[in-house]
């Protein structure tokens, strides 16, 4: 098979189970392309890859597809055991409810549906990266204060990030969440009251992968980091 930048998430697929042959349990495409919210060359294809075993022989096998794969602009599979996955439930609820949200079995079992995930674990996840995400757009605020350029690739870096993060929040709130990231966004600004535009508007610029004027990157940047408060403060009062 010849891989070239178009590589689809089908081409990965065909191309590892030879690779792997009985030891493949499960290749999954999780994310925005499984929920139908791909939004083209600004999107990415997430892959979730389970064996039977890890050893270096075997990384050492799919090494030259996974470089193949990253050249096409996506991400490397994240590469887990069947236990590891199921262990993995209480460190990274936000990830796996969202994968079992949206995914699509591209080869093998279905392992995710019949995770349990508490919202125990979502809420300390949710509440942990939020505040770290705060910290880091204040710091890159006050550091980029003469440079609203920087301000504004600082927000459209963060906006994929924050999206997930406010889609966690929701069900915290809500058992109905949906799969959409700009649907869970208005949502949850309904349900805590809160103005989404100026996440909307940070959204729209790195679909269009345009930098904002500077005369609107400061009441922009402080809008945001005022919604990210207001998120927090409610997912600190959640009860769980």
């Amino acid at each position: 098979m010849k891989w070239n930048q178009h590589m689809t998430p089908a081409d990965f697929a065909a191309a590892v189970q030879p690779l792997l042959g009985a030891d493949l349990v499960a290749l999954i495409l999780y994310g925005s392309a499984a929920a139908g919210d791909h939004a083209g060359r600004a999107s990415d294809y997430n892959l979730l890859l389970v064996a039977t075993a890890w050893p270096g022989a075997r990384l050492a096998a799919i090494g030259p597809l996974l470089r193949r794969w990253q050249r096409t602009g996506s991400p490397a599979p994240l590469l887990f055991t069947r236990r590891e996955l199921e262990q993995a439930a209480d460190v990274f609820p936000l990830e796996l409810l969202d994968m079992q949200d949206s995914h699509q079995i591209l080869a093998g079992e279905d392992l995710l549906a019949d995770l349990r995930i508490s919202p125990r674990h979502l809420r300390h996840q949710v509440e942990a990266e939020l505040r770290g995400l705060l910290l880091h757009l204040r710091q890159g605020f006050a550091v980029n204060q003469a440079a609203p350029r920087a301000q504004s690739q600082l927000l459209r870096a963060s906006a994929s990030s924050l999206l997930v993060l406010l889609r966690g929040a929701l069900r915290l709130f809500d058992t109905a969440v949906p799969a959409r990231k700009m649907d869970a966004l208005l949502t949850l600004a309904q349900r805590l009251e809160f103005d989404p535009a100026p996440l909307l508007r940070i959204a729209e610029l790195k679909t269009q992968r345009r930098s904002l004027p500077a005369a609107q990157g400061a009441a922009l940047f402080s809008a945001c980091l005022a919604l990210i408060e207001t998120v927090l403060q409610a997912v600190d009062a959640a009860e769980t």
